[in-house]
């Protein structure tokens, strides 16, 4: 095998490689220009009008009784209408910005009822999964380049092959692992939302967390600087984890970790031993950053 039919398909990928990014971004350009539903909330005002209903006096029972069966559908849309158009509105002054974490909310508020918080899946334990045959792909191919140094003149190609098999599975792993990150920081953006926001989700009175999607946050919590190394979201995490990724907005108290602790809260199980010294360091490391000064033994799990 000649090293140019080696070199060829490898050039060809990393020219491919701009190629699909470019159509990735015009793919969600075109997904971005979807209407606001303020934009529909005025299409509906207009089919009301058209339709002969007086908008100002769909809050009168006494008005809605002598409509049409009609114009009671375009009432109903109209208010369904009016409570996203609310919802679309507040989510902008929090900050969200994300499209999926955005289309997320806004589909948890058809019912108006969403009286459960969509939680964090297993997102936590695949990342310390992946996380841990990362390190140990890592060390496998310094081994291989240890290796492969003697036998380097003699079979070049074969050590060159090698080491780029090995350094492609850590890429995919890396790639997986920054896939995880990117879905627990939108899951915990849109928890918090969910509860910051819960009139939008038809939640009255004091309410707290599930005792499964409490101890997720509590393992984000400790693996914050591994998982985002941002000053300000680590800050945010370790501050109060119920508000981080969102602002805080007037006429909206803030969500307080101690009042969203559940009664019946079960502390994480055992830390692998790898994903325990990589918190130990990465904390230390942070502390040294100043990004969070001292460490919450609380929730540290041992």
């Amino acid at each position: 095998m000649d090293i140019k039919d080696f070199i060829a398909p490898v050039v060809t990928f990393v020219i491919g490689i701009p190629t699909l990014l470019l159509s990735w971004r015009n793919y969600n350009s075109q997904r971005e220009s979807k209407p606001p539903e303020l934009a529909r909330l005025e299409s509906w005002s207009r089919l009301m009008y058209e339709a002969g209903v007086d908008i100002g006096k769909i809050d009168n029972d006494g008005y809605i009784s002598n409509l049409s069966k009609t114009q009671k559908n375009l009432v109903d849309n109209y208010n369904v209408f009016i409570h996203r158009a609310s919802l679309e509105s507040m989510l902008r002054k929090i900050g969200i910005s994300d499209r999926k974490v955005f289309n997320k909310l806004m589909s948890m508020s058809r019912s108006q009822r969403h009286i459960q918080a969509p939680g964090f899946e297993d997102y936590v334990y695949q990342h310390d999964n992946c996380q841990q045959v990362l390190m140990a792909m890592l060390v496998i191919d310094i081994i291989i380049i240890i290796c492969c140094i003697p036998v380097l003149i003699f079979s070049p190609l074969l050590c060159i092959l090698i080491v780029l098999f090995v350094m492609s599975i850590i890429f995919i792993f890396a790639f997986r692992i920054s896939y995880i990150r990117k879905n627990i920081y939108r899951a915990l953006v849109v928890n918090n939302a969910y509860y910051y926001l819960r009139n939008f989700y038809g939640i009255e009175g004091d309410v707290n967390d599930s005792p499964l999607s409490y101890r997720e946050r509590m393992r984000i919590k400790d693996r914050t600087f591994i998982m985002f190394v941002s000053r300000t979201i680590c800050k945010d995490i370790k501050n109060n984890i119920y508000m981080a990724g969102i602002n805080e907005i007037d006429g909206y108290c803030p969500v307080r970790e101690k009042e969203m602790k559940p009664k019946e809260y079960v502390p994480p199980v055992k830390t692998p031993k790898l994903i325990n010294f990589l918190i130990k360091v990465s904390d230390e490391i942070a502390r040294k950053r100043g990004i969070y000064p001292e460490q919450d033994s609380e929730n540290v799990e041992n």
